[in-house]
């Protein structure tokens, strides 16, 4: 079988394009594998590709607008399609997912395409582009959504939708020993993710947590704004923003904390990433993803979405229980087993053996 991953940008260093590399790699052991990439702001993955995973090369060509563009990418896929011969192309999130339904439409019916929403549907704002996404996704084979909610929620979208979670990344035999006095959070420096609400709550409480930091790893457009929002509480140097890094386990082992502010989150990469560090862990009960990993109270700490203050309490009662922290450390690990790749990829494989023999 050989398999087409369209992705926007393989070079993107967020948590799409890693889980997205993580999937092909494990795929590569049986398939032919390679990655369509829209985009390629940098000339190299941010993340390991295996050598058996081929990269397509992009057009040298540039355009001049966004409609442009997207004429551009239609093109792109279509050429791609005639000279590789891929017996199936899976899209990566909203808009590759939807270019392939637009292909499938105009004449491409012979291949398969199966559409891989990373978000929410309320993620998606533009008017238009849930227009259009509603309208194409029925042309698709199938969709692939990571959690039972968004199931719900795209129902009526697609001809058959299966739940698929992300995988770990990576398992580690080291957990964390709790005892950094660091809260951490991890994930682009953009609206949805929250951040600012976490400085907020951190401010809150810093008065009463004075030997404690808060490290928030990630890039995006909203950092300058988070730098000035940090210098504007006066908490000194007990904040700080770091570029992303490839090798964020580390950054979980230095760990004692882990918070998810985000307004929304399709699924929480980095809540079972934490937990499989033994990081007990806290997050937003925003829609749609965190509920489906953290049982509250039992494996780690789910708060009303964007309420600063129960956030705030909610790291305080957690740093004045250090024997709460080490049971939801505990079962929080034992309850991402499920998410290992094994376990993920075999669903992976039954859905492509499924769709490719119909």
């Amino acid at each position: 079988m050989k398999i087409g991953f369209v992705i926007n940008d393989i070079s993107c260093g967020r948590g799409s394009e890693r889980v997205a590399i993580t999937i092909a790699n494990e795929l590569s052991r049986w398939y032919e594998v390679q990655f369509i990439s829209l985009n390629q702001i940098n000339q190299q993955s941010f993340f390991s590709v295996d050598k058996k995973v081929i990269i397509i090369p992009l057009p040298d060509s540039e355009v001049s607008n966004k409609l442009a563009k997207k004429l551009q990418d239609f093109r792109y896929i279509t050429k791609c399609i005639t000279q590789y011969r891929f017996d199936i192309l899976v899209g990566v999130g909203s808009y590759p997912s939807t270019l392939l339904g637009m292909i499938k439409k105009v004449g491409s019916k012979q291949i398969k395409c199966l559409g891989w929403e990373h978000a929410n549907r309320s993620a998606l704002r533009s008017y238009f582009w849930n227009k259009l996404r509603k309208i194409f996704y029925r042309e698709l084979d199938g969709l692939i959504c990571l959690n039972l909610s968004d199931e719900i929620d795209y129902k009526g979208y697609a001809k058959s939708i299966k739940v698929i979670p992300n995988p770990l990344a990576f398992q580690s035999i080291e957990i964390a020993p709790l005892n950094t006095k660091t809260i951490i959070s991890i994930g682009a420096l953009e609206t949805e993710k929250g951040f600012d609400l976490l400085i907020e709550a951190f401010k809150i409480i810093s008065n009463r947590i004075p030997d404690w930091k808060l490290v928030i790893i990630g890039e995006g457009s909203m950092k300058d704004s988070l730098e000035k929002q940090i210098k504007s509480i006066g908490v000194g140097e007990r904040i700080s923003i770091k570029p992303a890094v490839i090798d964020v386990r580390k950054e979980y082992l230095q760990a004692s904390i882990y918070v998810l502010p985000s307004r929304r989150e399709g699924f929480g990469m980095v809540l079972i990433e934490a937990m499989e560090c033994g990081v007990p862990c806290i997050s937003f009960d925003c829609p749609t993803g965190p509920k489906h990993i953290i049982t509250h109270d039992k494996n780690g700490i789910l708060v009303p979405p964007n309420d600063i203050g129960k956030l705030a309490a909610a790291i305080y009662d957690l740093i004045s229980n250090h024997e709460k922290m080490q049971k939801l450390a505990i079962d929080g690990k034992m309850a991402v087993k499920k998410y290992r790749r094994e376990f993920i990829v075999a669903h992976w494989q039954a859905c492509l053996n499924e769709i490719t023999s119909v």
